[in-house]
């Protein structure tokens, strides 16, 4: 797994975790391995083809943002709709 993609996912599961008050992003945290594998796969996949979309404003928006309006902005992408399903998994578990 490339280092980068994890650094990806930990980074969408940590404004998910923040977002829903599961953490505070000030402390230190530690995800579950197996959601950190699941999900840098898939973004690294759609941000490996999309490298321009990848920034702090575009991660906040996918993993916070308004349903329609993400998929209005991303849902066309290839890839996006991969990586929305396994962060949609990812919140609906509450896993950390």
């Amino acid at each position: 797994m490339d280092n980068g993609h994890i650094e990806i996912a930990n980074e969408i599961m940590l404004n998910i975790a923040c977002s829903n008050g599961w953490v505070n992003r000030w402390e230190p945290v530690k995800f579950n391995k197996r959601w950190v594998d699941k999900i840098a796969l898939k973004a690294g996949i759609f941000f490996d083809k999309y490298p321009d979309l990848l920034n702090d404003d575009n991660l906040m928006e996918i993993c916070d943002g308004e349903v329609s309006e993400v998929e209005e902005k991303f849902g066309l992408l290839d890839g996006f709709k991969e990586l929305n399903e396994i962060i949609g998994k990812y919140f609906e578990r509450g896993k950390m």
